[in-house]
């Protein structure tokens, strides 16, 4: 039965046509109680066919912000079952890089030791080296992270005893020591991929 779509096409119509000529908001008021809110209607066939849509007012929307926090991403990548701990949240008076917060460099930076990684192992690193397990760098900006690890990388390409694997994902990278297994050092990337959008 056609009556239905041909009925409120015209209540439409008539709605466009009341407000365009300045009638009343009556007419208008009346097509759109006429218009259930998600319907979907067509005229009868023509050579345009006319489609309208409402959006759904009670849709959840879901958005996912860029990390901000350091240490709340090491949080994360524990949670995601990697045996690590927090040691240090840089600030920018002990940044050892001298990056936190200035231009081109990263907004938050932290230190976590994997419990893989012997500290006798690694003799000489300081508290927060990279090479007890990790650290993680968050930029303002996906562009930033990738031209850090690009950075880092091409120094360990210069010198091996810089190696390390570095991971970056939208505005965070995370540094993995090379005292880690490949196998095991795969896992901090699939981690990443999980809890950064």
């Amino acid at each position: 039965m056609r009556t239905r779509p041909l009925l409120t096409a015209a209540l439409a119509a008539a709605a466009v046509t009341a407000c365009s000529s300045g009638q009343s908001n009556s007419a208008s008021t009346a097509a759109s109680a006429a218009v259930p809110a998600a319907a979907t209607t067509t005229a009868a066939p023509t050579d345009a066919a006319v489609t309208t849509t409402a959006a759904p007012t009670n849709a959840a929307v879901t958005t996912t912000a860029a990390p901000t926090n350091a240490a709340a991403v090491i949080k994360a990548l524990a949670g995601e079952g990697l045996p690590i701990k927090l040691t240090v949240t840089y600030n920018e008076r002990n940044d050892p890089n001298k990056l936190l917060g200035r231009p081109g460099g990263y907004i938050a930076k932290a230190a976590f030791t994997d419990k893989r990684i012997k500290p006798s192992d690694v003799l000489g690193a300081d508290k927060g080296s990279v090479d007890l397990g990790g650290g993680v760098e968050v930029f303002p900006d996906a562009a930033g992270a990738k031209a850090r690890a690009d950075y880092i990388q091409s120094i360990a390409k210069s010198s091996p005893m810089f190696a390390e694997y570095d991971y970056a994902k939208g505005n965070v990278v995370v540094r993995v020591s090379k005292e880690i297994a490949p196998s095991d050092a795969k896992a901090y990337q699939a981690a990443l991929n999980k809890i950064v959008p």
